[in-house]
């Protein structure tokens, strides 16, 4: 176990995350001692999960009381989702479901909801560049561009040819 420990305050209780292969880990006990749960039902809960069974440890931490304790922990990612599906009257616990339910909100309502009327937008706008396009392809004003633009390519290229002429001259009266 490596001594990279760091902690996160949660409920003015600070709880010491445990560094562990990459990744950090939380007790789940001093969590449940701050949100006034009974840490025995949680654990067991935890276990008996589909997920986050698979995903517990049993780790040496650093207790309330200063001295280290094995602990049933999770990793960092997942103690949030977790803590979202606890069950409890307690008003910290409520205020965090709270909270989490706007985050979720904003996240789908803001980034996605944004992206598809950023996406509709740009949509309307290829259609009237099509459109406007097309518009100008009938324009009288286009089929002059269109022939002041060729006049100009022959214009280019008998420059080209004339170019050449001279080069082909200057060759011929010093070679």
């Amino acid at each position: 176990m490596n001594n990279n420990n760091r902690t996160l305050e949660f409920n003015d209780i600070e709880i010491i995350n445990t560094y562990v292969d990459g990744q950090y880990w939380i007790a789940i006990k001093p969590i449940c001692e701050a949100l006034n749960v009974n840490y025995k039902h949680q654990a067991n809960q935890i276990k008996n999960d589909e997920i986050l069974g698979q995903l517990s440890r049993q780790y040496k931490t650093v207790a309330q009381d200063g001295r280290k304790r094995e602990m049933t922990c999770l990793p960092e990612k997942f103690i949030y989702g977790w803590l979202f599906s606890v069950r409890s009257d307690s008003p910290a616990l409520l205020q965090y479901k709270r909270d989490c339910y706007e985050v979720l909100f904003n996240h789908f309502n803001g980034t996605l909801a944004k992206r598809l009327q950023v996406l509709g937008e740009r949509s309307q706008l290829d259609k009237e560049i099509s459109q406007k396009k097309a518009e100008l392809a009938k324009s009288s004003i286009s089929k002059e561009l269109q022939q002041l633009t060729l006049r100009k390519k022959n214009c280019s290229a008998m420059l080209t040819k004339l170019d050449k002429d001279m080069s082909d001259q200057q060759k011929s009266l010093f070679g």
